[in-house]
């Protein structure tokens, strides 16, 4: 186009222009001026934003929030998770991680928007709040399809239905939101933009295939499964460093309807659960740690927490 004298226009191809007004207009200035931004000023932009379009007071946390979800999400964007993306049982639970991440993040967007002035809810909501938690509710469902399928295969016969339920309830929270988007926020004005189970790419699938409840087991209802373990059988080895402070986590679960208490011991003190007894009604999670100053020097091995046989509990 230069060659041609043509140096005046600019021309920028946008098939979906919301929620992508954050990028839109980054995209534009970079393009007028490139020199403008480089690797250390490209957050400034999105603070500089949000002052502009929501508030200078709050402008920091919002600037915050918005690049920390856009770490997460180049990751895997929403539009293209599927399941098994995340591991549920490997790198100290990756899936539920990344939720814990997004979760905390929807919470800070959350208290956000009860801060600002009525006439700037709707844009926040629209250009933050609804990205970020359609994102969350989108891993939220791929992650609980995927326990029901590792849980099925290591008999939790409860814990299968309670992810079924979470897969069903984070779809039907998506669809609830995509409703509001397009029929209830800012009277309509929106209706029909944002549609993300469209027949063109890239299109976000609906709700995942999920597996179907054990049966329940005739001997004992008592399971247990570390962290690495895809089933009961499986090897595993919890393995510990000084350097890294690991904590690595222990299931214990019922593959039977049953209720029941359970206590735990471990070999040495210097391994520690952070729960020694309970009640399971369909499974609870014991998180693993090492008292670095009691652990003898170089490498040392025990036996982490062993639950002895169930006592009968209440009835759920």
């Amino acid at each position: 186009m230069t060659n041609a004298g043509a140096n005046k226009f600019l021309i920028v191809n946008v098939g979906d222009i919301k929620p992508a007004e954050i990028g839109l207009e980054f995209a534009m200035r970079f393009a007028y001026r490139a020199s403008d931004y480089g690797e250390s000023n490209v957050d400034a932009f999105v603070t500089n934003l949000a002052a502009r379009d929501f508030s200078p007071d709050l402008a920091p946390e919002i600037a915050d929030i918005v690049m920390r979800y856009f770490q997460l999400n180049i990751a895997r964007r929403p539009e293209f998770m599927s399941k098994g993306i995340y591991s549920v049982i490997n790198y100290g639970d990756e899936a539920h991680r990344r939720l814990a991440e997004l979760a905390a993040l929807l919470e800070r967007a959350e208290s956000i928007s009860r801060k600002l002035p009525a006439e700037r809810v709707d844009a926040f909501y629209e250009m933050v709040l609804f990205p970020l938690r359609a994102s969350k509710l989108t891993v939220q469902k791929f992650v609980a399809a995927d326990l029901t399928g590792v849980y099925a295969a290591q008999g939790r016969r409860k814990s299968v239905t309670l992810h079924q339920d979470a897969a069903k309830a984070a779809h039907s929270a998506v669809l609830a939101e995509l409703d509001y988007y397009n029929t209830q926020l800012a009277s309509g004005k929106w209706n029909k933009i944002m549609n993300p189970f469209n027949t063109q790419q890239p299109t976000i699938d609906g709700l995942p295939a999920l597996s179907d409840a054990p049966a329940a087991v005739t001997g004992s209802a008592l399971g247990v499964v570390v962290e690495g373990q895809a089933t009961e059988a499986a090897a595993a080895t919890l393995r510990f460093s000084a350097y890294t402070q690991d904590v690595r986590f222990l299931d214990i679960f019922t593959k039977t309807d049953a209720t029941f208490n359970w206590s735990a011991s471990t070999s040495n003190d210097w391994i520690q659960p952070d729960q020694s007894s309970g009640t399971i009604q369909d499974e609870q999670r014991l998180q693993v740690g090492i008292d670095w100053a009691k652990v003898p020097q170089g490498d040392s091995t025990g036996t982490s927490p062993s639950p002895g046989p169930p006592r009968p509990g209440p009835s759920p």
